[in-house]
């Protein structure tokens, strides 16, 4: 696969975007943020790269964690269906504040 450089300024991107008929603001992010993480990739970014998020599906990609805020969520949730299971998941919840 050969690869260019399709601009080198920000004028250039929009102008390039405009001529392609990309000029909404949604598409325009989303075209720009797959250009650079496809200049991340072509560039061989690390493998060990981790995107963290609040879960959201536009992120899921690459290695994707979700940051402990949002995980914690999930965890206040839980109902134990015994009463161990009920303690373990009050211990844990004690633990994230």
């Amino acid at each position: 696969m050969t690869s260019f450089v399709l601009a080198n300024s920000t004028q250039a991107w929009n102008q390039y975007l405009d001529s392609m008929g990309i000029v909404t603001p949604l598409g325009v992010r989303l075209v720009t943020e797959a250009a650079l993480l496809g200049g991340l990739i072509e560039g061989g970014v690390s493998e060990r790269l981790v995107i963290l998020s609040d879960g959201a599906g536009q992120f899921n990609l690459l290695v994707h964690a979700l940051c402990w805020v949002h995980a914690e969520r999930a965890i206040r949730k839980l109902e134990g269906s015994t009463a161990v299971f009920r303690a373990q998941i009050e211990e844990v919840q004690t633990l994230s504040g």
